[in-house]
């Protein structure tokens, strides 16, 4: 598992809403590249973008003590409009995204032939280890 790391300059709690351009649809760069460490922007840039650009919402409550603390509940019917409308949005993108993939093909390891030897030779480099 990598971890981003972000710089001080926006607040912990933001979305990522912030770092797109909503008008374009598309990350931004320049931003990204002063908020988080080089080895951060490479990992967020390759994230594709919403087909649907909406904004950040939140489908159910983030704090489930409100109702017991504050009496204050989200509508049920709310709940499960915003729910349903995620879930179309996902199958849309799910249907979307197996136009665009190729599916790999299935390798199975096999002897070598007689007289040849066979060597295993993948492996990764770790910049920091």
């Amino acid at each position: 598992m990598r971890h981003v790391y972000y710089l001080p300059l926006l607040p912990v709690d933001c979305k990522a809403s912030v770092l797109i351009d909503q008008s374009r649809g598309q990350w931004k760069s320049d931003l990204i590249d002063v908020a988080f460490t080089a080895e951060g922007a490479e990992c967020i840039k390759p994230f594709p973008m919403s087909h649907f650009r909406a904004s950040d919402r939140t489908v159910w409550l983030p704090d489930t003590n409100k109702f017991l603390m504050e009496n204050k509940w989200k509508d049920p019917l709310t709940v499960v409009t915003d729910a349903s409308q995620s879930v179309g949005e996902f199958k849309s993108f799910k249907s979307s995204l197996t136009t665009c993939l190729t599916p790999l093909r299935r390798s199975d390891w096999q002897a070598p032939e007689q007289s040849f030897i066979k060597i295993n030779c993948d492996g990764a480099i770790f910049e920091r280890e």
